[in-house]
């Protein structure tokens, strides 16, 4: 996906004011490292969107949630 389609992407997606992240900014946010963040993915329990095929984008919204699962 091309730069300005990724820009185009995050612009026309950002509902609510919603900040959305790359993996890397995830990572810091949730303090985990990838293999986590995959591991949650596969088993479902953590929201991601993938508009191409390489970048992955958490709203930060998902990542709360996932956060307050473990709480529970």
């Amino acid at each position: 996906m091309r730069t300005k389609e990724v820009e185009q992407f995050i612009q026309t997606n950002d509902v609510n004011n919603q900040k959305w992240m790359f993996e890397e900014d995830a990572c810091k946010y949730l303090n985990c490292d990838r293999k986590t963040l995959k591991k949650a993915r596969d088993l479902g329990k953590l929201k991601f969107s993938r508009p191409g095929k390489r970048r992955i984008y958490y709203k930060s919204e998902w990542l709360d949630e996932y956060i307050l699962q473990g709480v529970r």
